[in-house]
């Protein structure tokens, strides 16, 4: 098979972190990156919930739970993206990257 993009490499474009997330909060609300098809997502100071089902709004118990620490890459359409804290203190931290050339 010619070319996997399993190793590709990333091309970085910077990191925000969302710390406002008490009530259902899309992604969107910081700036993405214009070339950014990928971010890197974690939760730090207490644990998330996520989902990027544009047909429902995040709650403290619908979604993905992402703990405290725990990071995943996130590769989709990053406007439908929500996110809500489960404590008082969660913030996200955020590295947005574009796909590049396989390796």
């Amino acid at each position: 098979m010619a070319g996997t993009f399993l190793d590709a490499r990333l091309i970085p474009l910077g990191n925000k972190k969302m710390t406002d997330i008490t009530t259902a909060t899309l992604l969107s609300t910081v700036t993405i990156p214009d070339d950014a098809d990928r971010v890197l997502i974690q939760a730090e100071g207490d644990a998330v919930r996520w989902t990027d089902d544009d047909t429902r709004t995040v709650t403290t118990t619908l979604g993905i739970r992402l703990e405290d620490g725990s990071d995943f890459m996130y590769v989709g359409d990053l406007t439908q993206i929500q996110f809500i804290e489960l404590g008082t203190s969660a913030q996200i931290n955020l590295a947005f990257y574009k796909g590049g050339v396989p390796t």
